[in-house]
């Protein structure tokens, strides 16, 4: 894939984690682009977003997930080396596919794409696919009103957007925790064990 390939799989996967539109702050396209000169892997990138995207989980903030959010994380990986679990064929893949095809509907369809795939960011892209698929069909108004109600006492202290934005990140949230092998770190897991 090209820089710009990666570039954009980066940023459809921070829109797909917290919504919105794909813009990127001046902060967030800088560090982006300081990635790409780095050649940091996408999936260290992508891994970090998820692990981020847990942390806030557990807090709740008002303030968008962004590429900053993941920037320790993309940190202590360089530091260690970035040692990026790397599937040398379908193998390591397997036990993936497998959990997919157990779990059934969207899932087990989401194993057939994944069959014969041998690179673990091509296997984050499919997930991803996956999971946008599954905010497609879901009932997005009810995970919004399932999201108002968790963020009710944030209501308060921010703006409508900014309430807005809070609400149809969590809803996505809400989802991925329906759906949590169509996630990036589900790969990065299954190669690494």
């Amino acid at each position: 894939m090209s820089r710009q390939d990666d570039a954009e799989q980066i940023q459809a996967y921070l829109v797909q984690l917290r919504g919105g539109g794909p813009f990127l702050s001046s902060y967030d396209g800088r560090l982006l682009l300081r990635w790409m000169d780095n050649e940091v892997p996408v999936p260290v990138v992508l891994q970090a977003l998820d692990r981020a995207a847990e942390k806030r989980r557990r807090r709740r903030v008002k303030s968008p997930l962004s590429l900053r959010s993941a920037e320790t994380a993309v940190k202590q990986a360089q530091a260690g080396g970035l040692e990026l679990p790397a599937p040398a064929g379908p193998e390591p893949l397997r036990e993936l596919i497998e959990d997919l095809r157990r779990s059934g509907g969207l899932e087990a369809r989401i194993a057939e794409q994944l069959t014969g795939t041998t690179e673990l960011q091509a296997a984050m892209a499919v997930l991803a696919k996956g999971l946008e698929r599954a905010w497609a069909q879901a009932d997005r108004a009810a995970l919004k009103a399932q999201a108002a109600e968790e963020l009710f006492l944030l209501k308060e202290t921010c703006s409508e957007a900014e309430f807005e934005r809070a609400c149809e990140e969590v809803a996505r949230d809400l989802l991925r925790q329906r759906h949590p092998l169509l996630c990036a770190s589900a790969a990065w897991d299954t190669v690494s064990a």
